[in-house]
């Protein structure tokens, strides 16, 4: 589980795709981002605990789902529209019974986490939405 201690210490190292130095771009389907993170998602006033999951096509395209653990019961959700924007950075679009928008995350080096800030699609991303394995 991704400790509240672990999320205030990456939030003021805001990283986004712009932000990023130059890398070569390399495609993210050729690395390990696959597979599930255990999450912190910023909702509904406070983090509220989940899943992140990354599966690939055999088109090599990339989606995924999530879940939110809420005191009510859990919400599922997908990732859609998945494209590489820099090196080690992705954006995808999120689709909740809440509603829709999108979703900027950029990975570790070695991919075993991510920092991501979310939007609705009326709004830019800046909601905290982080991953660890």
């Amino acid at each position: 589980v991704l400790s509240l201690s672990v999320i205030g210490a990456i939030l003021p190292s805001r990283i986004l795709a712009q932000d990023l130095p130059s890398a070569p771009n390399r495609n993210l389907s050729q690395v390990k981002i696959f597979g599930a993170y255990q999450s912190q998602i910023w909702s509904g006033g406070s983090f509220v605990s989940g899943t992140t999951e990354f599966v690939t096509a055999r088109d090599g395209s990339i989606s995924g789902r999530y879940t939110l653990n809420e005191s009510t019961g859990g919400v599922t959700g997908t990732l859609s529209q998945c494209k590489t924007m820099r090196a080690r950075a992705m954006q995808c679009v999120w689709i909740d019974r809440y509603g829709t928008g999108n979703l900027e995350m950029t990975f570790s080096e070695n991919y075993t986490n991510f920092v991501g800030y979310w939007g609705t699609d009326r709004s830019k991303p800046e909601y905290v939405w982080v991953g660890a394995r």
